[in-house]
């Protein structure tokens, strides 16, 4: 029996049902976030779109210009750009120095 092609699968709307030998399994498409109460046995009942941080015209959490943001499925966090490196690990992004110059003040 094909519970996806007959309906009888709880899959979230959004999720994508696959038909397995003797069961099925939902699982949330790309750019959302499984927030289902069992996403280990039951994955796929809600899928949540994710939504990054770093589109949001209020977004103000990178504050190094040396930095960018990358979104991630709970927020966002801040990288030094190629070429930087981060002096402040405990706060990513926050602090970045150009690559080399850390030798010069450390001489």
């Amino acid at each position: 029996m094909d519970e996806c092609q007959m309906g009888l699968a709880d899959c979230d709307p959004k999720a994508i049902c696959i038909d397995m030998t003797y069961s099925y399994t939902c699982k949330c498409p790309h750019g959302f976030a499984d927030k289902s109460a069992d996403p280990i046995n039951k994955p796929g009942r809600i899928c949540s779109k994710l939504i990054n941080s770093c589109d949001s015209p209020n977004f103000t959490g990178c504050q190094s210009k040396e930095s960018k943001c990358i979104g991630t499925k709970d927020g966002f966090v801040c990288r030094c750009i190629d070429g930087y490196i981060d002096l402040n690990p405990a706060n990513p992004g926050t602090n970045c120095s150009k690559a080399g110059m850390i030798l010069v003040l450390l001489l």
